[in-house]
């Protein structure tokens, strides 16, 4: 049984343009991270990204400031984490590109 007309729209009215039937979603599941101050976690997707893509971060551990994202390319990016992490855990990273 397959999808039969869905459609998928996304709208970026920053930039005046729409996007029809095209969205990519990438993900890293469980990403291990250490009880350290401002470690920076390297995050690579070996099919390569768009040129321009969101990135959500969720923490499985408090931490005391939010997570960033630098140094974005098409093969990847870095997620700092700013501060001294409480303790281990894990981290859910999700890429949303259209």
């Amino acid at each position: 049984m397959g999808i039969t007309n869905s459609r998928i729209q996304v709208l970026d009215p920053q930039s005046q343009t729409d996007f029809l039937d095209r969205v990519i979603v990438g993900q890293k599941l469980a990403v291990a991270i250490t009880a350290t101050t401002g470690t920076v976690y390297p995050v690579t997707f070996a099919d390569g990204l768009p040129l321009a893509y969101q990135v959500i971060i969720t923490p499985s551990v408090a931490l005391p400031q939010p997570p960033f994202v630098s140094g974005k390319t098409s093969l990847g990016f870095n997620v700092t984490l700013p501060g001294t992490v409480a303790g281990a855990g894990t981290m859910d990273i999700l890429v949303i590109a259209a």
